[in-house]
């Protein structure tokens, strides 16, 4: 099964939604395989069924990998997309394949978890900044952050068990994750404008007699319409305000049935969000 790139995630998403979980006895089977396989004296027949093993684990806990990534989706700044998060989880899954010991009696998917947190956070560590910082440093940085206030330095040298010297790197390395390139482009969907086309020109000069307001006025215009045809907007109208589907297909020009579409949309969007939030409406 390829791996997604973001054109075709829904096609990965739907393949492996077809692929059947595993038992824990074929877990304990194929963990057994895979790790025969490994082994120096291992024949060329259970090297082949190892890598058939390896490949049924991988496939039947990809769902997993889509799972986490999910969870990692909005805690991000956008700089790696859902197919890059759900290709770094599955290294960290094919690490995890590897590493397994049926005979320590814990399931695969406890132990697979964590490897597929480890891979994605690495990934989004490597790219997070415009200055690299080591995964190492990072790991410190983060118990830096979570360090009560008011410490001085010699009491974090000695939480952290590091030296003057290296305190003073790991302020340096957390200037440097601050750091934002003037081309990143902002906005949660990274389609929006980028720092640079922010940035006041103090050396221009604009007439306002020549401006083009009217430009600016039908552009106004078109994002209003783009507003109302919002699929949130309209399961608003639909359920809050108790509108009608054909009413609302009449006011903004579209089709009644492309009305119920979006507002569906906009449901499993939402039941989706409530599910990932569970813990916090139960």
């Amino acid at each position: 099964m390829p791996f997604p790139d973001n054109g075709n995630i829904d096609q990965f998403l739907d393949e492996i939604g077809r692929t059947p979980l595993l038992t824990a006895a074929e877990e304990i089977t194929l963990g057994t395989s895979v790790r025969m396989s490994q082994s120096p004296e291992a024949t060329p027949a259970q090297k082949r069924a190892g890598k058939r093993a390896k490949d049924r684990m991988i496939k039947a806990n990809l769902r997993l990998v889509v799972t986490v990534s999910r969870k990692y989706l909005h805690r991000q700044l956008g700089q790696l997309e859902f197919g890059d998060l759900v290709q770094e989880g599955s290294i960290g899954l094919n690490r995890a394949v590897e590493k397994f010991d049926p005979e320590l009696g814990y399931k695969f998917s406890t132990y697979a978890y964590w490897w597929i947190r480890q891979s994605i956070s690495r990934a989004i560590d490597q790219t997070s900044a415009t200055i690299r910082v080591p995964t190492s440093m990072n790991l410190v940085l983060a118990k830096l952050n979570q360090l009560p206030q008011g410490l001085n330095d010699e009491q974090i040298c000695e939480l952290l068990e590091v030296s003057d010297t290296q305190l003073k790197n790991l302020r340096h390395a957390f200037v440097a994750k601050r750091i934002a390139s003037l081309d990143m482009k902002l906005g949660a969907d990274r389609d929006g404008s980028t720092l640079t086309e922010l940035l006041c020109d103090e050396q221009s000069t604009l007439n306002y007699d020549e401006f083009q307001w009217e430009a600016v006025k039908r552009s106004l215009g078109d994002q209003a319409k783009i507003a109302l045809n919002n699929d949130q907007e309209l399961l608003r109208r639909n359920v809050v305000d108790e509108q009608s589907l054909q009413s609302i297909a009449n006011e903004i020009g579209i089709s009644r049935e492309r009305v119920r579409q979006k507002v569906d949309r906009a449901k499993k969007h939402l039941a989706t969000i409530m599910i990932e939030h569970r813990d916090l409406v139960a």
